[in-house]
């Protein structure tokens, strides 16, 4: 938010035409994707971030309608400007790598408050969004198994009980014990019990369907 409000300042207020060194400093070496477009969506100024990111070239993406320049983002940046200071996330290949953003626009405008153009952000969030990912998978993953825990097994079949229930879809709950487990354990102890849960699993897995889910309810339950 505050590299935001710096960036909308200095172009709100011209202050790189009396301090062409903050363009170097805090745009041109910054790590996010910053493009100006006009109120046609005419491409105005990028940085090298978003020359990286999304391949433009200076001399042939300067003065060009962003639609011609990247058409396959035209539809995606389009809804960011009709709407107020709005952010979305975006999937890209950035150097072949898969890459996530947070992507802002931000509208300019000149003295008398007219619309001059839209200032488009793109923040790189791939290492925070695989952070959150695996932090998320390791929430609802049980640890052994590698399956749903049961907390999440709960979170998704409640409402597949209710959507079952208003639709009067048939629904399918499938609850296995693994027989004589507490013997297994007692007799060759307890890794080669866990390594029996492991294989149960992976032989349920084998299983499913894609419409089905499996997950360890507790013990030696699945």
């Amino acid at each position: 938010p505050s590299n935001l409000l710096m960036f909308w300042a200095l172009f709100r207020y011209h202050l790189f035409e009396v301090a062409p060194i903050a363009r170097a400093l805090l745009v041109e070496r910054m790590r996010d994707g910053v493009i100006v477009l006009d109120r046609r969506h005419r491409i105005i100024d990028f940085n090298p971030a978003a020359r990286e990111i999304l391949g433009l070239s200076e001399t042939a993406s300067t003065g060009r309608y962003i639609s011609r320049v990247l058409p396959s983002l035209h539809t995606f940046i389009l809804h960011l400007t009709e709407t107020p200071n709005a952010r979305a996330g975006l999937s890209l290949d950035v150097m072949g790598m898969p890459s996530r953003f947070e992507t802002s626009a931000t509208p300019l405008f000149d003295s008398l408050g007219g619309l001059t153009g839209h200032l488009v952000i793109l923040r790189d969030v791939t290492e925070q969004k695989r952070t959150e990912d695996k932090l998320h998978h390791l929430a609802i993953t049980d640890y052994l198994t590698d399956v749903l825990n049961r907390r999440a097994f709960f979170e998704m079949a409640v409402p597949e009980f209710e959507r079952s229930k208003r639709y009067h879809h048939p629904l399918a709950f499938l609850l296995i014990d693994v027989d004589n487990f507490k013997k297994v354990n007692d007799t060759y102890g307890h890794l080669v019990g866990d390594q029996v849960l492991e294989n149960m699993a992976r032989t349920c897995q084998q299983a499913l369907r894609e419409v089905d889910t499996l997950a360890r309810y507790g013990g030696e339950e699945f």
